[in-house]
Formats: C-alpha cells, sequence, structure tokens
C-alpha cells in the first residue's frame, strides 16, 4: 500500500491568500519574541556589565521554564475560551501589546549596580516577557492551525509561517551589530535604543492578526464541552506521534541552544582575534545568510513534503543540516572569515523544513486527538508541545553557560584567550549540533502519521459528525 497516496484539497478547505498572509504576517512577531533576549544578552551582561557566562545561561533557562508551564495554562485557557471576537484573537491583542511594553523596559539596565542586581532585575523582567509573549503565542499558534483541516493545506499554510518567520528573522540577527554603533558610548547604551525600536517592530508585526486573520469558527468548536487543564494534559501526552515529534524537534533544537552563544564567540575570538566590531558585522551576514536560505527553500520543502510526505521530506533537509554543522570545522577560518556564511545557510534549510513541517504535523495530530478524544484541541496540543520543548530547551540553554565556560573561556582577557580555550569552543560548536540532528533523524524513522493514515481519520470524524447531525 501507498503510505504517501496524494489527496486533492477540497475547495472548503483551501485558505485565502488572505488569511495565510494575515496570519503568517504574526511570524514576524513570533521570531523577533522568541529570539532577540538570546541574541542581545550575552553581548550586553557578559560582555558589557561582566556578568558570568553560568548566570547569563541561568537568565536565558529559568525564565524558559516559568514559560513551559504558562503555557499549558494558557492553552486551555484559550480552547475553552468564548467571545464575539473568537477564541484566539483577544489573547493575540493583549500579548502583542505586554511583550512588546516590557521587552523595551528590560534592556534600561542602571550603571554601576552589582553583578546579582543585575541578575534579579533581568530575571524578573524576563519572567514577565515571557508571560506575555505566551499569551499571544499559543493561541497565535492554534489560530493557524484551526486554518484547515486538509492534510497539504496545512503544509502551504505553515509555509507562510516559516517565510515570514524567515523575514523576521534579520531583526534579531542584526541586534548585536546595531548596539556597536559608534555614536552610542558602549554596547550596554546601545541596547536601550535598539530594545525600543525591536519593541515597535513586534508590536506591529503582532497585532497584524488580530485584524487580517479569520478565525475558523466551526459549530462544535463554538458548542463544545469545556476541558478541563488535567484532561487536556493527559489527552496529549498519551497521543504517540505526538510525543515523538516534540522529542524530534527538541533534539534538534536543543543541540542549537547548547552553542547558542558559543558560536558567536568563536567569531569574536578564533576568526577575528577579539576584534569585536568586525565580528558583530560577519556576525549580521552570517544571519543574514541564514534568513535568505529560510525564505529560498520555503517553497522546495512543501513540494518535495507535497510529493514524497511530510517524513521523507524532514529527513532530507535535515541531513544538509548534519553536513552544515561538520562544515563549521572548516569554514571557521581566521584567513577566510566569509566562509562562515556557508554553514549557517545550509543549517537553515533544515530548520526550514523543521518548523515548516512539524507544525504541518501538529494540525495532523489534532486530528487524531478529536477522533479519541471527540474535542478540538488545537490550544492545548501547541501548549504542551511547547512545555515539552521549553523544558528541554530550557536545560540546554542552562547548558549554554557552562559549555563556554568549560572551554575556560575568560571574559577578562578579552582577545587573549589560550589556544586550548580557541580549539575547545571549535570542538564543541561542532559536535554538540551534529550529534543532537543526528539523533533526531534516528527518532524521525518512528513516526508513522502518514497523509494516507490522516486521510482516514478524516473520513471517520466526517462520518462521525454526519451522526451527529453536524
Amino acid at each position: 500500500m501507498n503510505q504517501n497516496k496524494q489527496h486533492e484539497t477540497p475547495a472548503e478547505e483551501r485558505v485565502s491568500l488572505k488569511n495565510k498572509i494575515g496570519f503568517g504576517t504574526g511570524a514576524v512577531a513570533e521570531c523577533i519574541m522568541g529570539n532577540s533576549i538570546g541574541q542581545m544578552a550575552n553581548y550586553v551582561l557578559n560582555i558589557g556589565l561582566g556578568v558570568r557566562p553560568e548566570l547569563v545561561g541561568m537568565l536565558l533557562s529559568l525564565p524558559r521554564i516559568w514559560d513551559a508551564f504558562t503555557d499549558p495554562v494558557v492553552g486551555s485557557w484559550s480552547d475553552n475560551f468564548r467571545s464575539r471576537w473568537g477564541r484566539r484573537r483577544p489573547f493575540v491583542f493583549a500579548g502583542a501589546l505586554l511583550s512588546a511594553l516590557i521587552f523595551a523596559a528590560m534592556w534600561f539596565l542602571p550603571r554601576g549596580w552589582s553583578e546579582m542586581q543585575y541578575f534579579w532585575y533581568f530575571l524578573v523582567m524576563s519572567l514577565l516577557y515571557y508571560t506575555a509573549y505566551t499569551i499571544w503565542v499559543v493561541p497565535w499558534t492554534a489560530m493557524g492551525c484551526e486554518l484547515t483541516g486538509d492534510y497539504n493545506e496545512r503544509t502551504r499554510v505553515m509555509a507562510y509561517r516559516t517565510f515570514f518567520m524567515s523575514v523576521g528573522g534579520f531583526v534579531p540577527a542584526w541586534l548585536f551589530a546595531l548596539t556597536e554603533l559608534p555614536f552610542f558610548a558602549d554596547n550596554v547604551e546601545g541596547a536601550r535604543y535598539v530594545g525600543c525600536g525591536t519593541a515597535l517592530v513586534m508590536l506591529l508585526f503582532g497585532l497584524v492578526p488580530v485584524f487580517f486573520a479569520k478565525e475558523r469558527y466551526d459549530v462544535k468548536i463554538q458548542s463544545q464541552a469545556r476541558m478541563k487543564l488535567a484532561g487536556g494534559l493527559k489527552a496529549t501526552l498519551t497521543n504517540r506521534p505526538f510525543v515523538l515529534l516534540n522529542v524530534i524537534v527538541l533534539t534538534v533544537c536543543a543541540g542549537l541552544f547548547m552553542i547558542n552563544g558559543l558560536d558567536p564567540y568563536v567569531n569574536i575570538y578564533y576568526v577575528w582575534g577579539g576584534e569585536r566590531a568586525s565580528a558583530a558585522v560577519w556576525v549580521g551576514w552570517s544571519s543574514l545568510a541564514y534568513q535568505v536560505s529560510g525564505i529560498l527553500f520555503v517553497a522546495p520543502v512543501s513540494i518535495l513534503a507535497r510529493h514524497k510526505g511530510k517524513r521523507f521530506a524532514l529527513s532530507f533537509f535535515l541531513v544538509i543540516s548534519l553536513i552544515a554543522a561538520l562544515l563549521k570545522w572548516v569554514c571557521y577560518n581566521p584567513a577566510h572569515p566569509w566562509l562562515i556564511i556557508i554553514p549557517s545557510f545550509l543549517m537553515s534549510s533544515g530548520l526550514c523544513a523543521l518548523w515548516t513541517l512539524s507544525n504541518s504535523m501538529i494540525a495532523d495530530i489534532c486530528d487524531v486527538g478529536e477522533l479519541e478524544t471527540g474535542r478540538r484541541m488545537e490550544g492545548a496540543f501547541n501548549a504542551v508541545g511547547g512545555w515539552i520543548r521549553k523544558m528541554g530547551l530550557s536545560l540546554a540553554l542552562l547548558i549554554s553557560g557552562y559549555v563556554i565556560s568549560s572551554t575556560g573561556f575568560n571574559a577578562a582577557l578579552g582577545a587573549d584567550q589560550s589556544e586550548s580555550t580557541l580549539q575547545w569552543m571549535r570542538i564543541l560548536a561542532v559536535s554538540i549540533p551534529a550529534a543532537m540532528i543526528l539523533i533526531s533523524l534516528i527518532l524521525l524513522r518512528f513516526y508513522s502519521l502518514t497523509e494516507s493514515a490522516v486521510h482516514e481519520v478524516k473520513v471517520k470524524l466526517a462520518a462521525r459528525k454526519t451522526d451527529e447531525g453536524l
């Protein structure tokens, strides 16, 4: 039997271009909200203010742990919410506004504080920020899963999300370079202005789905019984394809987050010998290559998934990312600093496939969840998926500070880092992501929710609705 038998998308399941763009544009805000703190914190707190890397790692990880626990709460709240404006849009509006205000405020770090004063200030602001971010991102993600019930149309919808997420990536990519502009006294002052500008951009794009994306209203959804948080957790965590998919996503992302701060350090101290201004520009160009690649690969990912299935397409592009991780060893080269754009360009193809197809797969899994429970729970599935990933990523971010410290790096030495430190930076920057991507490829072989399987689920759901008179 052909496990990837293709089915035509019914006309009623096609999503209009306006809705695709209205929803997808929110991914610009998603990318900025989710990545900007990680792009700025090490430079401002460690290099600018002298906060130890271990403490910075804690500042990046602890709020994510909190964020992980708030996800299921907001997901359940949104699933059970009823209003004249829909289940999702009121949350998206409030979350965008709060996220922007708090993000702008968190970079106004006073001069002359002690290390622990900086730690506690940034921790409290981060906890508030990620709470607001959860209020925005969980309902917005659920909104996308609800736009269509078709296997392939879901991939096309999520392709728009990935495209705009890659566009949004241009902002975090250049934050470090912007804080180092010569008219700022230092990057601490630069972070204040850059933080305010970034907050304005995330607000504008965060509000677009509120006004330009139409929620899908289904009679059964509006009338279905409310499910308690515990019931939603049980339904999602006992869904095997759902748990396996999230472990795969977590494995890939953990490999990248554990070296989140290390890659720029290799560029600054190995490739450029501690010359931060030049390194900042090339970090920006490397990130630009990453984002351009993410845009260019959206179409190939969608086409390959359409013809060969989502699992095959994801495996194919993750292999390219594995090659990219290994290429860092030769491409992080002091004699040819421009080579750093090659691993970035190739790595992005796998991440483009990961975000496009995993989000499309979550929508498929929601159908399985409805067949098992009789309820649509896009908010719960996306929230619990976020909880699984964020708990793992929080641990990865916590480890990231220790990864930097384990190399023997000392910020006080500036450009005079030891040869051993530089060598260990390079080894870890290559081996950690390569190993984790390889593990994810092995796990992906056990994912069995094909197009044919999803189609069978849809047939059973349609029959059930007919029997219920809906």
